[in-house]
């Protein structure tokens, strides 16, 4: 499965949803390619290289390059690869070589589940050619009238750009619920992530860590384990990897 999250505007916590719900898949995969600039390696003590920058240039010599050659492992298990810091390298990455990166994680996500943070959806991110190769587009979103109204104005192109292969995952459940945002915008909505600050910050590498049962038992890791199954059924993964157990 290869699933590419993205969100319009400021970020409602685009990054910490999906390593989220990475964490709840087996053997998957982070593939950083925010086009205005990675934060994974400087908010996870992760060292530069490798990396997307690595993965670029094997990809660029025809091979078909292994992504944990030029990933981290994480204590769950989940292979990141971050990307650059710098929106002008994040850029030039994906305007030089996109495509062959696209086929690149494509052919990875055969064997594994690959997660990508597009960062923000715009017709001018160099990084549509992804979009348009994914098995779905999972677009990140409050449940708040604002987003609401301005992903309405969006989503008829996301469904055009990926033949209907997008769906949406909230962050809170309030003021609406996802049978709400479901029937008003007429695309699927996956779930909800639960709010739940101290689980958000060990998962993204700040604040005081918790064990990996009360991990997994926090309301984030819950909602998080739902989404992660209603992503691989609705981007018709379920033969290819399965939800990791709680």
């Amino acid at each position: 499965m290869l699933a590419v999250f993205g969100a319009l505007r400021s970020s409602p916590g685009l990054t910490t949803s999906m390593l989220a719900v990475a964490s709840c898949l087996e053997d998957a995969a982070v593939v950083e390619a925010d086009w205005d600039g990675g934060v994974l390696g400087v908010r996870l003590g992760l060292p530069r290289e490798p990396g997307l920058v690595s993965l670029a240039a094997a990809a660029r010599t025809g091979s078909e390059p292994d992504l944990a050659d030029h990933g981290h492992l994480l204590a769950d298990g989940t292979l990141v690869v971050p990307g650059p810091t710098s929106a002008d390298s994040a850029i030039g990455v994906w305007s030089s070589v996109g495509r062959r990166l696209a086929e690149v994680l494509v052919s990875a996500s055969v064997q594994r589940p690959v997660l990508v943070d597009a960062g923000r959806l715009s017709p001018l991110s160099p990084v549509s050619p992804l979009i348009e190769r994914a098995d779905c587009l999972v677009v990140v979103a409050r449940p708040e009238v604002e987003e609401l109204h301005a992903l309405a104005t969006r989503i008829g192109g996301f469904r055009t750009a990926t033949r209907d292969r997008v769906c949406i995952l909230l962050v809170g459940d309030r003021p609406y619920r996802a049978g709400e945002v479901e029937a008003q915008l007429g695309v699927a909505v996956i779930g909800f992530l639960a709010d739940d600050r101290r689980a958000a910050e060990t998962i993204n590498g700040h604040g005081r860590a918790v064990s990996g049962r009360t991990l997994r038992r926090s309301p984030l890791a819950r909602s998080a384990r739902a989404a992660a199954e209603k992503l691989l059924d609705h981007a018709g993964a379920r033969t290819e990897a399965e939800v990791a157990p709680a």
